[in-house]
């Protein structure tokens, strides 16, 4: 077992947090639906977490390379979804473990600038590290049953300055240095921040601008068309870790949209076109999450013990 362990990979995480989501997403449609992707996220975390307790040296050395460890943030934002889902009934309980789970993304996001201001390289810098530095927005969208809305403001300002930076610093990584195949997956989280950005505006702002929600919806929807023209080649090619980059930006992508479509129609009527996007979008990530979690499935049967036996035999 602890053999099976070693080998998941640590962007199981980023699926786990595309699950959470992706769930939150379908709520209003089917509680069934909410409740299996909640169980199913907390199931790959859970997995995560024993690997950390029973195979440290494994994980500490995987955790060294930039990718997998600015992809590890994705934990701290799964785990803080997932506490949204118990808030109701738990909200103590919940509030803690967000807190814990803010503080450790936190202190996850000095680490990695400490490790990466002392070793920068241009060729090193990936999309992954939007989930580092932008992701912690999540903080913001889910601060609202804890009602530390506040906190979530100052939050949604970090973030939002740190995906100018970042988006100027990864593009030019892309422009100037070629992407191993089995990282070009990662290209689908450009998709991902402008939403995010999105997401935590409207948690946490009693008063919306809607000119900055439109413009913020443009841009979020000219990166995921970027992206999409994409995808048909990063789906052909054989399952990587990286798969995990096909879930949550989707997810949120669609999220940041049904928001803005929200908000704008308080104060004018939205056109059908409009509406079906929207659901366009809400299928294009139960889709793609499934493809994803399928792949992960696939895979984790493939490396159970009594699995690689038959294949040595």
């Amino acid at each position: 077992m602890k053999d099976f362990l070693s080998k998941i990979p640590v962007p199981i995480v980023a699926v786990s947090l595309g699950l959470a989501s992706l769930g939150n997403l379908l709520k209003p449609s089917s509680k069934f639906l909410y409740a299996f992707c909640g169980i199913l996220a907390l199931i790959f975390l859970l997995l995560m977490i024993s690997k950390i307790i029973f195979c440290t040296p494994t994980f500490i050395e995987e955790f060294r390379m930039p990718v997998i460890s600015s992809v590890f943030a994705s934990f701290f934002m799964a785990v803080m979804v997932l506490t949204n889902y118990i808030a109701d009934r738990f909200i103590t309980f919940a509030f803690i473990i967000w807190v814990f789970s803010v503080i450790g993304h936190i202190i996850l996001i000095i680490y990695f600038t400490i490790r990466r201001v002392y070793n920068f390289s241009l060729k090193d810098i990936f999309p992954t590290y939007f989930v580092t530095y932008v992701g912690i927005i999540v903080a913001a969208i889910t601060s609202v049953p804890f009602k530390m809305q506040p906190v979530g403001k100052v939050i949604f300002v970090f973030g939002l300055a740190a995906y100018v930076v970042l988006f100027i610093l990864i593009t030019l990584r892309y422009i100037k240095h070629e992407v191993h195949v089995s990282l070009k997956p990662l290209f689908c989280i450009y998709t991902a921040p402008m939403s995010l950005a999105i997401a935590g505006y409207s948690a946490v702002f009693e008063q919306k601008s809607l000119k900055f929600l439109f413009i913020a919806g443009c841009i979020a929807q000219l990166l995921y068309l970027i992206v999409l023209t994409q995808l048909p080649k990063l789906l052909r090619s054989q399952f990587y870790p990286s798969f995990a980059a096909f879930t949550f930006p989707f997810v949120i992508t669609a999220t940041a949209l049904k928001q803005v479509v929200a908000n704008i129609s308080t104060v004018a009527t939205i056109p059908i076109w409009m509406t079906a996007l929207v659901n366009i979008e809400i299928f294009i990530a139960i889709i793609l999450v499934s493809y994803s979690v399928i792949h992960y499935l696939i895979y984790l049967y493939k490396i159970l013990p009594m699995n690689r036996l038959k294949s040595q035999s």
